[in-house]
């Protein structure tokens, strides 16, 4: 384990107070404790973007299969982005939201206004 200056940690060394609760058996990544600017966890933008994934695609229709194919990628990636199982690289929002006629910007503006309704 190492701290933010890149010091490593040895097992069983004593950890800084603000790293004890990260490694008292509980595993949380980086992501899941930081807040963004905004002040929305990580975890919430990924389920609103998961929520507007799943609103746009029913928007147009489209089944996950038909979804996949127009952006080229598979059923399962979209299955599991919709179901919060899988992050969205930004290769994937550039094809996600190309399929809707939105920028990405536009894209991630639409899902974190959801949070705030």
């Amino acid at each position: 384990m190492s701290n933010p200056n890149g010091a490593k940690f040895a097992p069983g060394f004593p950890l800084p107070g603000h790293l004890k609760s990260l490694h008292s058996g509980v595993k949380m990544t980086t992501m899941e404790i930081r807040r963004t600017q905004t002040g929305i966890t990580v975890d919430q933008a990924r389920r609103a973007v998961a929520a507007h994934l799943r609103a746009e695609r029913a928007r147009m229709d489209l089944t996950q299969t038909q979804f996949a194919e127009r952006t080229g990628l598979s059923t399962n990636t979209i299955r599991r982005m919709e179901n919060c199982e899988r992050a969205m690289t930004l290769d994937q929002l550039v094809a996600i939201s190309g399929l809707l006629g939105v920028s990405p910007g536009a894209f991630l503006d639409a899902a974190q206004a959801s949070l705030r309704e």
